[in-house]
């Protein structure tokens, strides 16, 4: 038995003590690739940022997937954007202005590097109604005009 060995035996219950299992449950979203695949096709980058790594590029619901069954696989309620910029979008930190089609930011990303989206001018697909709705929601978390 090794030294590593050794030590883990007996530290084993300690180790095992700090493990826990958790059971989840997770909704299977087999659509999900195809209403990617049709975003990257519309858009090829993401939105607000340019960058072009399809790795790190997400497909994003405008109205979450949860909320509206009838648009879920509907592009005009998606778009491409960088995964920590979907995560942004999603906490309604990021949003689009409606009327102007530009990129809005919360004050907490005030100092941030994401503060230089600020402004930038969009050229998005998505239902003007669905943008609305996020802009809604970003406005009363951040009372923004």
């Amino acid at each position: 038995m090794t030294d590593e060995e050794k030590a883990l035996e007996l530290d084993r219950a300690t180790i095992l003590d700090g493990f826990q299992r958790r059971f989840t449950k997770q909704e299977a979203r087999p659509e999900q690739y195809k209403f990617r695949a049709d975003l990257l096709r519309l858009y090829g980058k993401c939105l607000l940022t340019n960058c072009r790594v399809e790795a790190v590029l997400q497909a994003a619901h405008i109205i979450p997937f949860s909320e509206s069954v009838s648009y879920r696989n509907d592009t005009s309620n998606g778009l491409i954007l960088r995964a920590d910029i979907h995560a942004l979008f999603d906490k309604f930190l990021i949003a689009i202005h409606p009327l102007r089609n530009e990129v809005v930011v919360a004050p907490v990303l005030c100092g941030t590097t994401y503060e230089k989206l600020a402004g930038r001018a969009v050229k998005h697909r998505a239902a003007v109604d669905f943008v609305r709705y996020h802009y809604t929601f970003f406005r009363a978390a951040f009372q923004q005009g």
